[in-house]
């Protein structure tokens, strides 16, 4: 079976974990990332994973992680345009898995109490610029912090939009306003 870490980094904090048990392809911008990348026999594409996913063939993969930077990063937001991208190269039958943040100001609070400083996580996280990121939020969901039910609701709505049913969605906490939410997906053919 065949994966794709749709944003690599290295690797070491979440995809080695999530996606042990498949055959790994991993995108990431940054050749620094790909060349430590956890999964050590994994396939490495260096580049724009935007770009990256016009370039593959549709349904190539039985699970895609979309390990999003938080905030807003290089005209992006979060998972939003990444699923978008993604999602066409998902099986008729595949699980998507990608994080949520419930509540970004609980999320940059949550990061002192976890081994990084306010200031560190507010220009690492967010670039700084918070009132960008919930901007972002309220295009895309409406609103800046969402309740777990409410996002589960939305996407939900947004898998079945595509001509998706929903076989099974569960969810992990890994802190305070984030959760990593797994969605085992089933194409509608019609």
């Amino acid at each position: 079976m065949r994966a794709l870490d749709f944003f690599a980094a290295d690797g070491s904090r979440l995809s080695s974990r999530v996606l042990e048990g498949y055959a790994v392809e991993a995108w990431d911008i940054r050749a620094d990332y790909l060349e430590k990348y956890a999964i050590p026999d994994a396939t490495k594409r260096c580049g724009d994973s935007f770009k990256l996913a016009t370039e593959t063939t549709p349904r190539s993969y039985d699970a895609i992680l979309i390990d999003a930077p938080a905030g807003c990063f290089s005209g992006h937001c979060e998972h939003f345009e990444a699923l978008e991208a993604a999602l066409p190269l998902l099986r008729d039958e595949g699980t998507i898995i990608f994080n949520v943040f419930t509540s970004p100001l609980l999320y940059l609070a949550w990061q002192p109490l976890h081994g990084g400083s306010t200031r560190n996580s507010l220009r690492r996280y967010v670039g700084g610029d918070l009132a960008q990121w919930n901007q972002a939020r309220r295009r895309y969901y409406r609103r800046d912090n969402l309740l777990l039910h409410e996002y589960l609701d939305h996407y939900s709505a947004l898998f079945q939009s595509k001509g998706y049913e929903t076989l099974r969605r569960w969810t992990e906490r890994r802190g305070w306003g984030i959760y990593l939410s797994t969605w085992r997906l089933r194409r509608i053919i019609s």
